[in-house]
């Protein structure tokens, strides 16, 4: 309801068999940027993506699935920031209907 992506991985040891050991990273707590997509899996628990926030413009990330730290920007569309307090993010609203 945030705007956030959410990311799930799933382990799949057998390609005949269902999906097993699927987790769900989401946000800020993962160390992951608001929003993201484009994802490309690399070696040791890797992740690149590009992704960004209301107050951080687009840019290429590598995240480690692992260590679940702090996503790291590799390439930023701009220099140009702004204070996360000047940036209205959009929040969901909901009204009540007779429907």
């Amino acid at each position: 309801k945030d705007g956030s992506s959410v990311l799930l991985t799933a382990n799949v040891t057998d390609g005949n068999a269902p999906a097993t050991d699927i987790q769900e990273y989401n946000g800020a707590k993962d160390g992951l940027p608001m929003m993201f997509g484009g994802i490309v899996a690399a070696e040791n628990n890797d992740l690149y993506f590009i992704g960004g926030s209301p107050s951080i413009p687009s840019s290429i990330y590598k995240w480690n699935v692992e260590s679940k730290d702090t996503a790291s920007i590799l390439a930023c569309s701009s220099g140009l920031t702004f204070p996360d307090e000047m940036i209205s993010v959009p929040k969901q609203v909901e009204f009540p209907t007779t429907l």
